[in-house]
């Protein structure tokens, strides 16, 4: 049995083989990868914090370090020349399928999703977020909830038993962060 030292280390080895080819076909398909995979974390990442009971917060595209997947599947859908209104892939990328597809899979879940252009305030570095809220076109306007309204998350109950017992939860994860 290998040791997970063992294992990192050769998961680096082949990290620097995809970076080491210079092909255009190798760096292609570790661009193809790369976008294919920060939709899927994207969508992972919606889906728990909904479940969990957490606004999702905004997925970064990009982040000036050039060794991320994230950074690469900006560099492969070129988010550089985005204009500030940029709300989705562009018709003309290479990677508009999965974007289609990734849509589509948002829409299934009565949620629009959207990009959205953001910096650090000070010229240095910018990126896109993949934002995400409520589909109100299939949704409707929210419902008007009573002051005191808890909206529980999908398995709270079953997990926590009572409504109850989810807030005391809430509110004990609170004052540990705190």
């Amino acid at each position: 049995m290998t040791t997970l030292g063992q294992q990192l280390q050769t998961l680096q080895a082949l990290g620097r083989q995809e970076v080491d080819e210079r092909s255009p076909e190798a760096r292609k398909r570790a661009e193809q990868r790369a976008v294919e995979r920060f939709f899927e974390d994207a969508k992972e990442h919606i889906r728990r914090c909904i479940e969990e009971g957490h606004l999702p917060s905004a997925y970064i595209l990009g982040s000036c370090n050039r060794f991320t997947t994230t950074e690469l599947a900006a560099i492969a859908l070129q988010t550089f020349q985005w204009g500030r209104e940029q709300r989705e892939v562009p018709a003309n990328s290479p990677y508009r399928k999965l974007w289609d597809q990734f849509a589509k899979w948002a829409a299934g879940e009565q949620l629009e999703v959207y990009f959205h252009d953001d910096h650090d305030g000070v010229g240095v570095r910018s990126w896109q977020c993949l934002c995400v809220r409520p589909d109100s076109r299939k949704l409707g306007p929210a419902p008007e909830l009573a002051e005191g309204t808890v909206v529980l998350p999908k398995d709270a109950l079953k997990q926590f038993g009572s409504a109850q017992a989810y807030l005391e939860h809430l509110q004990s994860t609170a004052a540990r962060k705190a």
